[in-house]
């Protein structure tokens, strides 16, 4: 396998140039998932990429990933620079952050039908490199905006819930 280590941005976003370049090469319908997480050491930055079929592999790395930065869970430094993104721009509005961003997919999914329960929810989750304790924080949001309704008081988007205890909650998209 060929890597294009040239491709420009060779820079703190080579992870993601990476990433890109070997899902293209896996064959379709693998169900490896790949992940990067970047290390800033002085002026070099050095990056790994998990790779991982399984959920609870997958879940496992984004929870430590996170813990390592709670901004991006994706280096150990502001590598999309989201601290800035809080000032608002005078003519593009204010720029969203990568858990902003998340946050705004998930809920058109839920209220497109695309994602219609705790199952889907966590895959999407997964898929974005986030943590399922995000996505169940935007779910309860849209409850308590009465856009949305489930059973019970949690959404269980977790791996517990969903694939080790095999609970299902179905998310009800509530008519104006």
């Amino acid at each position: 396998m060929s890597i294009n280590l040239h491709e420009k941005p060779f820079d703190k976003y080579i992870h993601r140039s990476l990433i890109a370049q070997l899902q293209a090469k896996l064959p379709s319908g693998s169900g490896l998932k790949l992940y990067p997480f970047s290390l800033k050491k002085g002026a070099n930055i050095h990056g790994i990429i998990f790779g991982a079929s399984h959920p609870r592999a997958v879940d496992k790395f984004l929870k430590i990933a996170w813990k390592r930065n709670d901004t991006n869970g994706e280096a150990n430094f502001d590598i999309d620079e989201d601290t800035k993104k809080a000032q608002l721009d005078l003519f593009a509005g204010k720029p969203l952050t990568k858990t902003e961003i998340f946050r705004q997919r998930l809920r058109e999914k839920v209220m497109g039908g695309s994602i219609s329960d705790n199952f889907e929810a966590f895959e999407f989750t997964l898929a974005e490199g986030h943590l399922g304790s995000q996505a169940a924080e935007e779910l309860k949001a849209m409850k308590k905006e009465k856009l949305i309704d489930y059973q019970g008081t949690s959404p269980l988007v977790t791996y517990e819930k969903a694939y080790k205890e095999k609970r299902r909650v179905e998310y009800q998209i509530i008519k104006p």
